[in-house]
């Protein structure tokens, strides 16, 4: 709970024009002529953010969440946190679990949490209800994403699997059901590469898309720079209905310049497809153009350098634009 209070929430300075400080964390006051918008206190050594104003209270609420294991399950247990500041005081700190996901072996997860009200709020649980069994939804997700306690223990099978300790910038439930189920997310794991992980459980079509061709660049010991940008080809090659097994085209020595060139491609190529599509559209009106214009078919005018004269054809309204 203090890696949670620590680390989690908002530490507060109150500062009154004359200097005087008031950490809200222990309740110590000094004097100080600095004027800077972060501050530590002499006494608790805590990292506060300076605000200069008159309230004597506040309040910080944040959510945590804390990785075990029961029984051979991998076990998160999701926790909100208030701490009530108030002025010359310690503060007051509360805890509550919320939420508990657990998943097997096999990546499947349930979720098992306290009752909720009826709103559009996040924090409306009722904190005297039991944990039970619940159908997942975006609320509790959420809560999951909140930063996770270091001191974690983990099932043999994630570690097995690829993990290393930290999650990369991905939701550590997520990440752990992607390793379990998709074996092709435990070899980059063991590969290392974790931006690849990253973005491709952010982009499953991707990876659907690209993942013989992924196999055949590794093979080849090509460098994926930005795995982004070369997913973004790949699936513009499909598009264009190259050979994405070859090296030839997977394997760009110069990876920007070959994805503008193929995205220029597509561009005319879908500019074309409009354009025709456009055509054949109008054509189905040529009849009621011809009643409505046929009289002033054949009439022009010119100065001798430059002659105007009426369009005669749907098809030539549209090449002229």
């Amino acid at each position: 709970m203090q890696w949670a209070f620590r680390e989690c929430l908002d530490h507060y300075a109150f500062q009154l024009k004359h200097g005087q400080t008031t950490c809200m964390d222990c309740g110590h006051t000094w004097t100080t002529d600095e004027d800077a918008d972060k501050c530590v206190c002499p006494k608790c050594k805590a990292k506060l953010e300076v605000q200069r104003t008159k309230r004597q209270k506040a309040m910080s609420s944040t959510y945590f969440s804390v990785l075990t294991e029961r029984k051979g399950l991998q076990l998160m247990r999701a926790f909100q946190m208030k701490a009530y500041y108030r002025k010359g005081q310690k503060a007051e700190i509360n805890c509550w679990e919320v939420a508990r996901y657990w998943m097997n072996e096999k990546g499947k997860v349930e979720v098992m949490a306290r009752k909720r009200t009826m709103g559009i709020y996040m924090d409306t649980f009722c904190y005297d209800s039991d944990i039970e069994l619940r159908k997942d939804n975006t609320t509790y997700q959420h809560i999951a994403s909140f930063p996770v306690c270091p001191d974690m223990k983990v099932i043999p099978q994630i570690w097995r699997n690829g993990f290393d300790g930290a999650f990369h910038g991905i939701e550590p439930l997520t990440l752990f059901k992607a390793m379990l189920t998709d074996h092709r997310i435990e070899t980059m794991m063991k590969q290392c590469r974790y931006g690849h992980v990253r973005h491709f459980i952010d982009h499953p079509r991707h990876l659907e898309t690209c993942w013989n061709a992924y196999k055949i660049a590794n093979r080849n010991h090509y460098l994926i720079t930005d795995i982004g940008k070369w997913a973004d080809y790949i699936c513009m090659l499909v598009e264009m209905g190259k050979d994405i097994r070859s090296p030839h085209y997977i394997c760009p020595d110069n990876l920007e310049a070959e994805h503008d060139r193929i995205s220029e491609k597509i561009r005319a190529k879908k500019e074309k497809e409009r354009t025709e599509e456009e055509i054949r559209k109008a054509l189905k009106n040529e009849d009621k153009f011809k009643e409505m214009k046929s009289r002033f078919f054949g009439l022009m005018f010119t100065d001798g350098n430059i002659v105007v004269r009426m369009l005669e054809s749907v098809r030539e309204h549209v090449l002229e634009g």
